[in-house]
């Protein structure tokens, strides 16, 4: 009796495919967008831990904006998140953080005219590590940074602003989901599964 190789074409490729699997699993973004809070009575709090993010109810407040043609093209409709600005010429930075370390994608924005030099920073560990300039235009504004960030601080001079569909996905250092676990062990049984198939296969007698 002798035993061939196992396909190697096919061992990778099984290997590709489970590590694709759980790849999409744990890179999934979250989009917040506000739209289950009811704010039809003007600015409300924004509830504990809304979406997975630390909210600061002194410094944020979710509105119901419907028939006053102030929010971000394209994002969700109705509700999104507010805040204004002091009226004077000093910066005033308001933040928002998560739990663990995430990816932050980017989220809408829309300003009225008064607002002036509206940026967003990436933090992690209370050091600033990528800036976006928000411009005037209503729109999304991505944070085109890929690494791990655990707070996000605007920064803006006089007026209101809005911003909608906060973007944001588990961070490189992030520990997967017990379905994330579950997928990767699927994904490796299937290229036992398949070397034990091709030695089956392989198994002739002289």
């Amino acid at each position: 009796m002798m035993l061939r190789g196992v396909n190697r074409k096919a061992l990778f490729g099984a290997v590709a495919m489970a590590v694709s699997l759980v790849m999409a699993a744990s890179t999934q973004a979250a989009i917040v967008n506000f739209d289950d809070v009811n704010a039809s009575a003007g600015v409300v709090a924004v509830p504990t831990n809304y979406g997975g993010i630390s909210w600061d109810s002194d410094q944020f407040g979710i509105w119901n904006s419907t028939g006053n043609g102030f929010y971000p093209a394209g994002s969700s409709p109705n509700v999104m998140l507010a805040n204004r600005l002091s009226s004077g010429s000093t910066t005033e930075a308001m933040s928002f953080s998560f739990a663990d370390s995430v990816t932050f994608e980017g989220m809408y924005f829309a300003t009225t005219s008064t607002v002036g030099n509206l940026t967003y920073d990436l933090l992690l560990d209370g050091i600033v590590k990528a800036t976006v300039n928000v411009g005037a235009a209503a729109g999304y504004y991505a944070s085109g940074y890929a690494g791990a960030v655990d707070q996000v601080t605007i920064n803006g001079v006089r007026g209101y602003y809005v911003f909608d569909n906060v973007t944001y996905s588990a961070g490189p250092s992030a520990v997967p989901e017990p379905a994330t676990w579950a997928m990767f062990i699927g994904g490796f049984g299937l290229v036992g599964g398949t070397m034990r198939r091709r030695l089956r296969a392989s198994v002739r007698f002289a």
